[in-house]
Parts: C-alpha cells; sequence; structure tokens
C-alpha cells in the first residue's frame, strides 16, 4: 500500500482553530505520541507562516500543536485535497479538506479533515498526491476506513 494510514479530525468544540481526531487506524507513531493524559488527539488549523526554503510558494495552511507539525499545499484553487510532509519525518501527509471554512481567523463548525500517512514518501509526496487526485489511492482510502476506530 502506498497510504498506511489514516487519521480524521474535526471541528467539535468551541476552540477557534482546534480540530479534534474522531477516528483512527491509530498506527502513526509520530500521531500517537502527541495524544494528552486522557488519550485525546487535537491539532490546531491556521494560515501557514511556515515557508521552506527553495519552495515556489508559501503554505495554504499550516497544522500545529505547540510547534509547526506540517504545511498543507493545495495546488488547485478549488481543490480539497493538499499535501505536506510531517515534521522531522520522511513521512509524506496528503490531506482530504470537508467544508474547511475560515472566518475571521476561526475554523467554521463542520469542517473535517483526512489526514493520510504515506511513510517514507516524503520525497514522493508530489507523486502520490497526484494519484489522490486522479483517484487511484481510493480502493486503499476505503481500506483505511474500515480499519479506521472511532475515538
Amino acid at each position: 500500500m502506498i497510504v498506511d494510514e489514516l487519521y480524521t479530525f474535526e471541528k467539535i468544540g468551541d476552540k477557534k482553530t482546534r480540530i479534534d481526531c474522531t477516528s483512527s487506524t491509530q498506527g502513526y507513531e509520530p500521531f500517537e505520541a502527541m495524544r494528552n493524559k486522557q488519550g485525546d488527539l487535537f491539532f490546531y488549523l491556521g494560515s501557514s507562516n511556515h515557508t521552506k526554503a527553495g519552495r515556489k510558494h508559501k503554505a495554504d495552511l499550516a497544522i500545529s500543536k505547540t510547534k509547526h507539525i506540517s504545511s498543507i499545499y493545495i495546488s488547485e484553487v478549488e481543490s480539497n485535497l493538499g499535501f505536506g510532509d510531517m515534521r522531522n519525518t520522511e513521512d509524506a501527509l496528503l490531506f482530504i479538506l470537508y467544508d474547511v471554512k475560515m472566518v475571521n481567523n476561526i475554523l467554521q463548525q463542520g469542517a473535517r479533515i483526512d489526514v493520510l500517512v504515506a511513510k517514507g514518501q516524503s520525497k514522493n509526496r508530489q507523486n502520490i498526491y497526484t494519484l489522490l487526485e486522479e483517484g487511484e489511492l481510493d480502493e486503499q482510502i476505503e481500506t483505511l476506513r474500515t480499519r479506521a476506530k472511532k475515538v
């Protein structure tokens, strides 16, 4: 498989930009290590002020939790798909965004983000993103959705 893990995050509380993990395959150690003492996993979604050297453009969004975790690059204006990589790893992240709308820097209720992990594939993230765009990963994603457990 090209994509190894799936984590679904949703805006469920009243925090301005917080997204909480509502289901996951629970197999990605860098994310699992970020769970709090109660076992909750959450990130903050916002505009990106993180620019990598050599990039042609600044990232569209970013996820963080006290520190930058990943930028989210969206190549098409109207697309709900994005890509990035996990900080301090060789892993690629793919993002499927549903109803992600920021109004006055506040993430609106109903937002959902599926984060797909491709372990060891950070150098291939744009190629894997193209596979996602073209529907070539749909079967793998459905397999991961079946494996994912509600949290």
